[in-house]
């Protein structure tokens, strides 16, 4: 399955986004795994979204300055979802999303 996000549809999803981000492409998104993409960018917003993709899609072991990093765990991701769909961000913020050299995320 193919998901298809323009830079004004990505923006939409994100209200109160400030920045426009430049976004045109076609993401593959898997069976099932179409919930989990729109969740991260309502609640992360485009940068938030794109952010998880790059640690997911390109963060291999041994990533950073000392060559420690470990990919994302898919428990971490998993867990961010679940915090995603019960935790309310006050309005017009925008979460920094971080992935830490033990392969976890981290919110700010």
């Amino acid at each position: 399955m193919l998901f298809a996000l323009t830079e004004s549809e990505a923006i939409a999803s994100a209200p109160g986004w400030e920045e426009p981000a430049p976004l045109q492409a076609i993401v593959r998104v898997e069976p099932g795994e179409m919930h989990a993409e729109e969740l991260l960018l309502r609640r992360l917003g485009t940068r938030g979204w794109g952010r998880i993709r790059l640690f997911r899609d390109f963060y291999q072991p041994g990533w950073g300055a000392e060559q420690r990093g470990a990919p994302m765990s898919p428990r971490a991701l998993s867990n961010l979802l679940r915090f995603l769909e019960a935790y309310e961000f006050p309005p017009k913020s925008a979460p920094s999303v971080f992935l830490t050299d033990r392969g976890g995320i981290e919110i700010a």
